[in-house]
């Protein structure tokens, strides 16, 4: 997930198509991040670089376009005013993207209380305040046997903790596994035909495929066909 998101931020800073979505222009972005390290991070930027090969002048707008905050102490309110707000002050960016919700929140995630709180009293303040975008990466509900029955419209709510995470929402996608070793869907469930994917056949979908890098040494992902 952290790839992925990375991915798609090195291409919407410089206006560079990603899966099908397509950035108006250059975007400037602040992703704040919790789980990987300075090594994580570099071992991401190197592979997602290589597959981009981005022009010069793409580079460029990658670099001036593109921060990434690393944030391993704040949570809650704390973290709205000191981390994001101070960042949408400072930076003013088009998108904010926050990897992952839970390591921020500093409550607990299945309360529909404290996640409100943050989201529609906190979050939602400051995107307002300073007209900007948000992409919130979560972690979903462990997989089950009834998780593998799902159909696009109900995976809105695989994310882990309260449904109040997909209700505020205004568009939900969600990363699985298939049983194919280093293959994944990607399902754009909520509003997901706003996207206007087609399969093969030329039809609309709400899926795509991805695969995981197969070059040794380089992350990054790819779109893969309908297998």
């Amino acid at each position: 997930k952290s790839v992925w998101l990375m991915q798609a931020a090195a291409s919407f800073s410089c206006g560079r198509r990603f899966l099908g979505m397509i950035p108006t222009r250059p975007l400037k972005i602040v992703l704040i991040q919790a789980e990987n390290d300075s090594g994580d991070l570099a071992t991401f930027r190197e592979g997602i670089l290589h597959h981009l090969k981005l022009s010069a002048e793409e580079l460029a707008m990658v670099r001036s376009n593109l921060l990434i905050v690393t944030e391993t102490a704040r949570t809650g309110n704390t973290f709205l005013a000191q981390v994001v707000a101070s960042n949408l002050k400072r930076q003013h960016p088009d998108l904010l993207l926050i990897d992952p919700a839970l390591s921020f929140l500093g409550a607990d995630a299945s309360s529909q209380a404290d996640v409100s709180g943050f989201l529609i009293n906190g979050l939602n303040t400051l995107l307002g305040e300073y007209g900007c975008g948000v992409i919130i990466v979560s972690h979903v509900v462990k997989p089950s046997a009834d998780r593998d029955k799902y159909q696009v419209p109900d995976s809105t709510y695989s994310a882990f903790g309260s449904v109040e995470w997909p209700g505020w929402a205004r568009a939900t996608m969600e990363l699985r596994k298939t049983k194919a070793d280093g293959d994944f869907e990607l399902r754009a469930s909520k509003r997901g035909d706003k996207l206007r994917w087609k399969d093969a056949n030329d039809q609309f979908t709400r899926v795509k495929f991805l695969s995981w890098s197969r070059e040794e040494g380089f992350c990054y992902w790819v779109e893969a066909g309908n297998p």
